[in-house]
């Protein structure tokens, strides 16, 4: 299997697909192992280059929402301003030279409004 939802299928899977989203839903996972992980299996043959990538996830109707800021968005606006209601993310991943498009990500942190981006991504 190539991903978590294809799991479900499986015959010995005897739950419906949303059955499988609830239990990610209500588990927990260990952000420090998983970190040390990704690191662990970080391609070895390629270069040290690294793209950082901050992507907003919109929750505009949320106001209960914590942490929800007001975030820049090139594709949506409000108020004729890009910037929208919701969440950044700053992913870090590792780049090779190949011509593909694959990344070996390495870290996530979701931005609260108090968070300085560019110090957040150095340390």
């Amino acid at each position: 299997m190539h991903s978590v939802p294809a799991l479900s299928l499986e015959p010995e899977f005897r739950r419906s697909h949303g059955s499988l989203c609830e239990s990610l839903a209500e588990g927990q996972i260990d952000v420090d192992a998983l970190r040390q992980l990704l690191v662990a299996h970080a391609p070895a043959d390629w270069p040290l280059v690294f793209a950082v990538d901050a992507s907003t996830w919109a929750r505009c109707d949320e106001e209960c929402s914590p942490e929800r800021g007001f975030q820049y968005s090139a594709s949506q606006h409000s108020a004729g301003q890009p910037i929208v209601a919701g969440w950044s993310y700053q992913w870090i991943s590792q780049l090779c030279w190949a011509k593909d498009s694959w990344t070996a990500p390495l870290d996530v942190c979701r931005l609260s409004p108090q968070m300085d981006p560019t110090g957040t991504t150095i340390n």
